[in-house]
């Protein structure tokens, strides 16, 4: 008999085929036909068709694809830590550079600002110079006078008076204290 791994009884095929009024070995021959067709489309559909190790071969394959792609985005995550601290430490000098600028700054604004003040104090504190006295034109020479007929010297001193009484106010040194916040 005609037994093989083919899905169907090749003899039972037989014994239908001669019920049905074909002769014992015609169709016998007919069934010899069939299994060759058969083992030739499954011979050819072997080679193309899985089979349990094929899966098992392709299944190790991926899980060694996942290992590697896993590596290369762990390199990849590591690379992009590694420039993401970098970057937050030059973002980090930037802004001790600039906070150093702003240092500087506040420094200068302060400094100017207390030269201002200690200037403006000095200004309102009035710097009194005593007045030089009248010098005496020289002998051979008439002294000067202004259109009244007045000396120019006797005139500088009545101006100078004039000055000194509606000039500053002399503030002493206690109260300058307390403008400034010091006493």
């Amino acid at each position: 008999a005609l037994r093989g791994s083919f899905g169907f009884d090749t003899h039972e095929m037989v014994e239908k085929f001669a019920g049905a009024g074909f002769g014992r070995e015609r169709a016998e021959g007919m069934m010899r036909a069939m299994v060759g067709v058969s083992r030739d489309v499954l011979g050819r559909n072997e080679a193309t068709l899985a089979t349990k190790a094929d899966f098992a071969h392709l299944r190790s394959e991926l899980q060694i694809l996942e290992k590697a792609d896993f590596a290369v985005l762990k390199s990849d995550l590591q690379l992009l830590e590694k420039r993401m601290e970098t970057n937050t430490a030059n973002l980090y000098t930037e802004m001790e550079r600039v906070e150093n600028r702003v240092i500087k700054w506040v420094i200068g604004t302060v400094g100017t600002s207390v030269a201002l003040v200690l200037g403006f104090i000095r200004l309102s504190m009035g710097d009194k110079k005593t007045p030089e006295p009248p010098q005496k034109p020289p002998a051979e020479q008439p002294p000067a006078t202004n259109s009244g007929g007045r000396r120019f010297m006797e005139d500088e001193g009545d101006r100078q008076d004039e000055l000194s009484s509606m000039g500053s106010k002399h503030i002493p040194p206690h109260e300058v204290k307390k403008l400034i916040g010091l006493g």
